[in-house]
């Protein structure tokens, strides 16, 4: 019976019930996922040679097999010697901890020999080469070999022979009409699969590459192009500008705004005195000032008795957003209308405040996953902000946003920015305000990386800071694993360094009522060292805390680090961040960015260089996407691309006329829309 995409594993011939498990650690759980499980980069072993003809390197030879023994050198070690001929010559081959190889080689039958021929005890040699019976469609010889990411108990070969499996079994359809395929010279889908899979030369490679390229490109601006329709199409409340009241809210500020901010703002008046639902995007580095655009953005409609709904990721960012908006709008008299409901909201204190949201007595309703709840129906909500919003799966903001007759405007705020490249590209739907210039511009964060050695020669500095009543996070990228620095490795050395200090741990696996506790009392100076996970990335607004230790800095990301760091350094002293690299290796251009640069944005575009788009653009979005091979800065291929998006926005091709795309499409427009 032949196969399909959806079509579970075990359907694949040799791919059993411990094959599955280590296949799924891999992230593939279908046949679908196994086909689209891309080679990282590829081996030749296409040219053939005679053995007298061989020089070092990756080579291949047609050879019969003789005299195959294993023989035992030591406990849990073993080698199988045999010699390889053809009609001219012989050579000898090594397979370590192969046993089975003696048993298996027939010396009557020819096969492809592929590895690499090296120089080995003073003799040039195969050591443990790939072996395979002569045929017109080798999978792991005498061809341009994919290498895959893999897990323990899978190889490249097993993965090859999988795929040619499920290839010779399954009619692959493609997505696009086949003279979409021709207008812009994108090869088959099927056709596509075997060339990036099994090429037979560098041409197949490269011309898979720009089907996949192309397609990825495509399907993504498609998607952000038709939810940009949508809104376009949506009814909203219009929100109308005060400027009396403007201009009062910024008298009782005792800063100036930045001119990023006033832009910002004005950027956002402009959106939502429109009928049309504002979808935009306010990024900003930390602490460049996003909390007071977006109080400043719910002025409007809270003066016009329309509700906002200001959603965060944690509850004490809810409380801290909480005490922001209402020491700024204290002096308006608008911190009455502010309502918090959190999950430790007491039953009666959430019935009270639902109450008082229905009748509109409260205007500004701040709260997590909480506002989201069914019993939470406010009739006029005008505007929804969303802080960190890829903190949260679309269906969970799109819930938020159907709770009103009209769709409310929407604000997402972030402290993660994003490359201009990409923006460009995938969010066609979405305006962007960027926040540069943060108020106290001369700040800098003092980040160094530091050996170990190099780190014990500071710890002096840094109980001089501590003494002086200054506190200090130590994040680590684990819990508890032996593979790398943990939480509970690194909090009994901080206990041991750091004798007269309160240390405590904070992780994922806690409850959130006891983290929540924990950074309440690090906030009032009740712990003095918090040795953490990545939970304290976003939002934690701690003055007080001006040094973070980052053990093991190579296993986060660029975007990660650099927030992370931002959690220090918040108050009136300066911030102090140092990664321990604990390998001593060199440092790598990664780890050298963040020392070098402040600015997010610019650590953003280096992220992107080093990363590639897929693993970037998750930073913002939750879903299944996966991008490896579009390439953001090819801007002819861009422009290709954006005329073929045309073709459908202009309903030249229907897209509900080609089933597989439609999906794919639909699937995509939750993922990318940040609506």
């Amino acid at each position: 019976m032949p196969l399909s995409p959806m079509d579970n594993l075990d359907k694949i011939s040799g791919v059993g019930e411990a094959s599955i498990k280590k296949l799924e650690k891999l992230g593939i759980k279908n046949v679908h996922g196994l086909i689209n499980h891309w080679p990282k980069r590829y081996v030749d072993f296409s040219n053939l040679n005679k053995i007298i003809d061989l020089s070092p390197g990756n080579v291949t030879i047609r050879v019969r097999i003789t005299n195959p023994k294993t023989r035992y050198v030591r406990r849990g070690m073993n080698i199988t010697e045999a010699f390889a001929y053809d009609d001219t010559s012989r050579v000898k081959i090594l397979w370590f901890n192969q046993p089975y190889r003696a048993k298996s080689i027939n010396s009557d039958i020819e096969y492809f020999l592929s590895g690499e021929y090296k120089l080995s005890n003073r003799n040039f040699s195969f050591i443990n080469p790939a072996l395979e019976l002569v045929s017109d469609f080798p999978v792991n010889t005498a061809r341009i070999l994919p290498v895959y990411n893999l897990t323990e108990g899978i190889k490249s070969s097993d993965i090859r022979k999988y795929i040619k499996f499920v290839l010779t079994n399954m009619k692959v359809e493609d997505i696009f009409p086949k003279d979409f395929c021709n207008k812009y010279n994108l090869i088959s889908a099927d056709r596509a699969y075997h060339f990036i899979h099994f090429p037979e030369n560098s041409d197949q490679i490269d011309e898979a590459r720009y089907r996949y390229s192309f397609e990825e490109g495509f399907k993504l601006m498609l998607a952000s192009s038709m939810n940009k329709n949508e809104i376009d199409l949506t009814d909203a409340h219009r929100v109308k500008f005060n400027l009396e009241l403007a201009k009062k809210f910024i008298e009782h500020l005792p800063f100036k705004l930045t001119d990023d901010q006033r832009l910002a703002v004005w950027e956002i008046y402009k959106d939502i005195d429109k009928v049309h639902p504002m979808n935009r995007l306010v990024e900003g580095d930390v602490g460049s000032g996003k909390t007071l655009v977006a109080a400043m953005s719910a002025l409007m409609p809270i003066s016009e008795g329309k509700q906002v709904a200001l959603m965060v990721p944690t509850e004490i960012l809810a409380k801290q957003h909480a005490r922001t908006f209402d020491r700024i709008y204290e002096p308006l008299g608008l911190d009455k209308e502010i309502a918090l409901i959190t999950s430790s909201t007491s039953k009666k204190e959430k019935e009270s405040l639902i109450s008082k949201i229905k009748s509109k007595e409260k205007l500004m309703i701040i709260g997590t996953h909480s506002l989201i709840e069914d019993y939470l129906q406010p009739d006029e909500l005008a505007l929804v902000i969303i802080d960190e919003q890829h903190r949260f799966g679309v269906e969970q903001r799109k819930k938020l946003l159907k709770k009103a007759k009209y769709q409310p405007h929407l604000l997402s705020l972030s402290a993660t920015p994003i490359p201009r490249s990409l923006a460009l590209t995938l969010f066609r739907d979405l305006s962007l305000s960027k926040i540069k210039t943060a108020p106290n511009k001369d700040k800098i964060i003092n980040t160094k990386i530091l050996s170990r050695s190099e780190y014990n020669r500071t710890v002096p500095e840094i109980m001089k800071l501590l003494k002086a009543g200054q506190q200090m996070f130590a994040v680590c990228p684990s819990i508890d694993s032996e593979k790398t620095k943990s939480v509970s490795q690194v909090s009994l050395e901080i206990i041991e360094t750091y004798k007269d200090y309160k240390v405590a741990t904070l992780h994922g696996r806690m409850k959130q009522e006891e983290k929540d506790k924990i950074m309440e009392d690090f906030l009032n100076k009740k712990i003095d060292i918090l040795v953490s996970t990545t939970v304290i990335e976003v939002g934690v607004d701690v003055p007080n805390a001006n040094i973070i230790l980052i053990y093991s800095p190579r296993n986060f990301g660029l975007a990660q680090l650099h927030q992370l760091r931002g959690r220090v350094g918040r108050g009136e002293h300066p911030g102090f961040c140092y990664l321990i690299n604990e390998d001593n290796e060199p440092s790598s251009r990664r780890l050298e960015s963040i020392e070098t640069y402040n600015d997010g944005f610019k650590l953003a575009e280096i992220d992107l260089d080093l990363r590639g788009p897929g693993q970037v653009y998750g930073v913002f979005q939750h879903g299944e996407l996966d991008l490896n091979f579009f390439n953001f800065r090819d801007i002819k291929l861009i422009r290709t691309i954006e005329e073929a998006v045309a073709l459908f926005m202009d309903k030249r091709y229907n897209i509900e006329d080609f089933e597989l795309l439609n999906k794919e499409i639909n699937d995509l427009k939750k993922i990318t829309n940040l609506n």
